[in-house]
């Protein structure tokens, strides 16, 4: 794989190193559609500065509940906004 300067690679650590899930150019692009979320779909959740892997589970008003089935009992189920998620990348 080969980037352009000026390309915004986004990264994912694994025990093997990193690998690229994501090239986004610099020049405008055309409009970007809202993603559609169902339930137990994978989606990536921007908390604490980063892409996190959860299932959607749940709809409340504009609030989207996220399983993050490695976390400790009390701290799986979060709520995000739409525009924290997105359709999960890996």
């Amino acid at each position: 794989m080969s980037f352009e300067i000026g390309e915004i690679v986004e990264v994912i650590g694994n025990e093997d190193g990193m690998e690229v899930i994501s090239v986004r150019r610099l020049r405008p692009l055309p409009p970007t559609v809202l993603a559609r979320f169902y339930l137990g779909d994978m989606v990536d959740a921007w908390h604490n500065d980063g892409w996190w892997v959860g299932r959607y589970v749940r709809r409340e008003g504009p609030k989207y509940t996220v399983f993050f089935e490695n976390e400790a009992p009390g701290n799986q189920h979060v709520s995000y906004l739409k525009a924290q998620l997105r359709v999960h990348q890996e």
